[in-house]
């Protein structure tokens, strides 16, 4: 496995980013190119077939970008 892996952002958006080595502790998180939440599938809730961990640390990251991104575009 690659020790520093690259992911490119193709856009505005949101993007949820997961460490493998480390998804069943939940380590996760969010790369937010101000777009307006209400548009952005990567805050629709995380996928079925992560651990419970990581569910739950990437909805409650979506939680404080959805709140983040209403502050900027309201």
């Amino acid at each position: 496995m690659d020790a520093n892996p690259t992911t490119t952002a193709v856009g505005e958006g949101v993007y949820d980013y997961v460490s493998a080595p480390y998804e069943s502790a939940g380590a996760v998180g969010n790369v937010v190119g101000w777009p307006n939440p209400d548009e952005e599938p990567g805050l629709d809730s995380p996928f079925e077939s992560y651990p419970n961990a990581t569910r739950d640390a990437l909805e409650r990251r979506n939680d404080r970008v959805r709140d983040l991104l209403g502050d900027v575009h309201e």
